[in-house]
């Protein structure tokens, strides 16, 4: 998701996450990298909105990498 941060705005990502926040448990998103490899412009905006609505929000580190550097995953649960 994140990848196409370039492509698509950060209202976008925050109302994908908010609509598969409300038919699901938890949400993890991986890689939170953009498709040049660096973090997403857009991740604070989103943590930040989400953790003020009352939001779990968690990066958590994996054993793999889809891109170099690419090791952690965003987890969010609702409260």
């Amino acid at each position: 998701m994140f990848l196409y941060s370039a492509h698509l705005s950060a209202e976008f990502h925050l109302r994908a996450l908010e609509e598969m926040l409300r038919v699901s448990r938890e949400v993890r998103v991986f890689p939170m990298l953009t498709l040049d490899g660096v973090a997403s412009p857009h991740l604070d905006f989103v943590t930040e909105h989400l953790a003020n609505r009352g939001f779990g929000v968690e990066v958590k580190r994996v054993p793999y990498e889809f891109q170099r550097g690419g090791n952690e995953m965003l987890v969010i649960k609702p409260a």
